[in-house]
């Protein structure tokens, strides 16, 4: 993958970065990648891992839970041009404020990119007996953060059993970001699942100037 300039420094934040499934990509799309768990030993092992990147604050690992209030002094509200939230949001134990903690780290203009999952999944519903699967899924995830004042601009919704490629990510953060060249074959797939209709939104938070003429 290649990058093209964006007209402003850019911040990404990998909310349950794992031990780092999408940094390396994300780093070629974005100026910086704040990158945040909650599992000490995962984050630890990220930490290794990226350890030439840490040194030169291109990524910033931290260990939160992003559900808990008062943040860190390393995430400043309203500071990220890209809030990447992928397989994590069903794991929150109160969505929504959750939801309204991650958004109010996005800046105006942003974009919130959150994967959500169909009521009718079978891997949640069934195998997982998750209880609460409709206070995550898609239409839910929509109505929450439309409360917020986001906007849906984009979806990406699938109904095959392994779903969802590290290029197809990517591309839509690099839209977000204004990056218009892009080479992702080396890409492997990463993330399956079981269970129709799992969808990608992307959200973005209009500006006070926006949100005053749509009121107007």
């Amino acid at each position: 993958m290649t990058r093209t300039s964006s007209p402003r420094d850019s911040r990404i934040l990998d909310i349950g970065c794992g031990e780092g499934y999408y940094t390396e990509s994300l780093l070629d799309v974005g100026d910086t990648v704040t990158c945040v768990d909650t599992n000490e030993a995962t984050l630890s092992e990220f930490s290794r891992r990226f350890a030439a990147r840490v040194r030169t604050a291109q990524v910033v690992p931290l260990l939160h839970n992003i559900e808990e209030l008062p943040f860190p002094g390393l995430l400043s509200l309203a500071s990220f041009d890209v809030v990447l939230c992928h397989g994590t949001f069903l794991l929150f134990r109160q969505p929504v404020p959750a939801a309204e903690n991650i958004w109010s780290l996005l800046r105006e203009g942003g974009h919130l990119i959150i994967s959500c999952t169909s009521r009718n999944s079978m891997l949640f519903r069934d195998f997982l007996a998750c209880p609460s699967i409709d206070e995550y899924c898609r239409d839910r995830m929509e109505e929450i953060f439309s409360a917020q004042g986001g906007v849906v601009v984009d979806e990406d919704t699938s109904y095959h059993i392994s779903f969802w490629r590290n290029e197809r990510l990517l591309k839509k953060v690099m839209l977000v970001l204004g990056c218009a060249h892009f080479s992702l074959f080396d890409y492997l797939l990463r993330l399956s699942a079981v269970g129709p209709a799992h969808s990608v939104l992307v959200v973005r938070k209009p500006s006070v100037d926006t949100r005053q003429d749509a009121e107007a």
